[in-house]
């Protein structure tokens, strides 16, 4: 297939690719190498994307304000997910705009499991890959767990399986879904993107819209009535069916939700004629990803878990139940507008005694729950995580559960969560005079 790519890539003249970030310079090497001489145009917002770019005469660049002038000349043009079009450039560019996932779907979509939701993607999809991989199975994984798709695309074979964990940025442009399609949840996110919770919920949904009764689409109970899901036999229910051979306390993956997860990676692997005993030992020796549910130590007595992952309330409400004798939580960073009430609602109802917050986010958060929290819930704002765990060991009680989960993403302060999840660490450790009991 990827002759066929090769091809319907070289159709076009030229090409423009929009954002020089990891999926851009994918798009730009790829077409580099299988199309010398082509015409290329990248272009990105900042001034200095091209700094370490070697230039021929065959690419051409702009940057700044101006990065878009004269893009709709191009005859196809990949855009990279992190790059935010207005209504008029998306109308200007129309049936030319396309992205590398919709393009690696067009000629792959028959050899893929796609997982996609707003919380679990990752867990599901390593999970997935490891019970392939270790069934003796040729399984690639790649996507949004940071692995551009067009890196991979030279080791795939006829038997390959991609597991490709799919964000709502980078289904939104495709018109091919793949051949297994996963939507474990669809929570309120990303609304600074996509503008209304309609719109990331449609981008979503592309992960199935294309499927035909060749392909199967696995999804939780309370989404079978959603918009958009098509009435065909090939919907499943994947925590409705026989009952698993293994139990959450069986996982090393804490919470409820992290077992729902086992269920859709062992739905999967089974769709697929994977040995149901091979499975279960997969999924039970399976110990999770950094920065989700993390347990990072014990420090002078306190318990220190990192779940940065969790950028919604929805998340972080998963945390507390997967942890319910959190003692102090850490909430807050870069304010999307994102509906808290929830959050402010289960609070209450949690053993949680300690609230520390931070940023916009955080600022927001104190003042609905001035209004929801009993006086039995303390409620701090500090300026930075370091100040937080700073207090955490200075305040905290022996055998205290200190649990960061957000509510909220990490721009404000840090590139993204893995770097927000490295610096809580690191602040641990600092904090603790590297003395763990």
């Amino acid at each position: 297939m990827i002759e066929a790519l090769i091809k319907h890539l070289g159709q076009h003249k030229s090409i423009a690719i929009l954002g020089f970030g990891r999926e851009g310079k994918s798009a730009f090497y790829f077409v580099q190498k299988h199309l010398p001489g082509h015409k290329i145009c990248i272009a990105d917002a900042h001034e200095n994307a091209f700094d370490q770019l070697e230039k021929t005469s065959f690419v051409h660049t702009q940057s700044g304000k101006a990065y878009l002038q004269g893009i709709e000349h191009y005859d196809l043009i990949i855009k990279s997910p992190g790059v935010q079009l207005s209504n008029a450039h998306r109308e200007l560019f129309g049936s030319k705009l396309s992205s590398l996932t919709a393009l690696f779907m067009q000629f792959f979509h028959k050899q893929c499991i796609g997982i996609t939701g707003t919380k679990g993607k990752s867990t599901t999809s390593s999970l997935i890959h490891s019970i392939l991989q270790e069934a003796g199975r040729d399984s690639i994984l790649a996507g949004n767990i940071g692995k551009p798709i067009f890196n991979c695309i030279g080791s795939i074979s006829k038997k390959s399986v991609v597991v490709y964990e799919l964000s709502a940025h980078q289904l939104e442009l495709c018109r091919h879904s793949p051949h297994i399609a996963i939507l474990l949840n669809l929570f309120e996110e990303h609304l600074d993107y996509f503008g209304s919770t309609k719109a990331y919920h449609d981008a979503k949904c592309n992960i199935f819209r294309f499927q035909d009764a060749r392909d199967h689409l696995l999804l939780p109970e309370e989404l079978k009535n959603i918009k958009n899901v098509p009435a065909l036999q090939h919907i499943i229910n994947a925590n409705a069916n026989a009952a698993p051979a293994f139990t959450s306390d069986e996982l090393k993956l804490p919470g409820k939700h992290n077992f729902l997860n086992a269920l859709f990676a062992a739905k999967a692997a089974s769709l697929l004629h994977i040995d149901a005993k091979k499975i279960t030992e997969s999924i039970k020796s399976f110990r999770g990803l950094a920065h989700r549910l993390e347990y990072l130590g014990t420090y002078k007595g306190i318990k220190f878990y990192n779940d940065s992952i969790s950028t919604v309330p929805e998340a972080s409400i998963a945390a507390l139940q997967a942890l319910p004798e959190t003692h102090s939580l850490i909430l807050g960073g870069f304010d999307r507008g994102i509906n808290y009430q929830a959050l402010a609602d289960f609070l209450p109802k949690s053993r949680v005694k300690k609230i520390y917050c931070m940023g916009e986010a955080g600022k927001r958060m104190m003042q609905l729950f001035q209004c929801n929290l009993p006086e039995t819930i303390s409620v701090h704002w500090l300026e930075t995580l370091d100040e937080i765990v700073q207090h955490i060991f200075s305040k905290s009680p022996e055998d205290a559960l200190c649990l960061l989960s957000p509510a909220a993403a990490s721009y404000d302060r840090y590139k993204n969560f893995e770097e927000r999840g490295s610096d809580f660490q690191s602040m641990i450790l600092k904090y603790s005079n590297n003395e763990s009991k």
